[in-house]
């Protein structure tokens, strides 16, 4: 009978451990990775504006590969352990996520209604009228 209750304590201490390491544990180690990609993915687009503005007269993988190193730079100040091949997609993907924008704008201001400015003669007529 003693051993019975041992073998039925120790099931028991067993299973609110695995509990405690599925509830609290497992869960938060995705969200670790998660942020800290969702912070280089920051970082990269800031510095892939940064290449284009200021990087014009290079070519295209002379800027990535200095987005490479930046985004480097960052992750081993973070301490995130990543290769340089993952920081090149993740620098790709900034890159076209910059040039969709950039042509999602330019398509907006082609429906935009262009308005001329009133002048101030058409602005007292329209307060003469009120």
């Amino acid at each position: 009978m003693d051993k019975n209750i041992m073998y039925l304590g120790a099931q028991l201490v067993v299973a609110v451990l695995a509990f405690i390491f599925g509830k609290y544990v497992i869960p938060n180690v995705p969200k670790s990775v998660m942020d800290n990609l969702k912070i280089l993915e920051k970082w990269a687009e800031k510095f892939v504006r940064w290449a284009r503005e200021f990087m014009k007269s290079e070519n295209g993988a002379t800027k990535m590969a200095r987005v490479v190193t930046m985004l480097k730079e960052i992750a081993n100040e973070s301490g995130i352990d990543i290769d340089e091949e993952r920081l090149r997609a993740i620098a790709q993907t900034a890159y076209e996520e910059m040039i969709a924008g950039t042509e999602s704008e330019e398509a907006a201001d082609a429906f935009r209604p262009h308005t001329r400015r009133r002048t101030g003669t058409e602005r007292r007529r329209d307060i003469q009228r009120i």
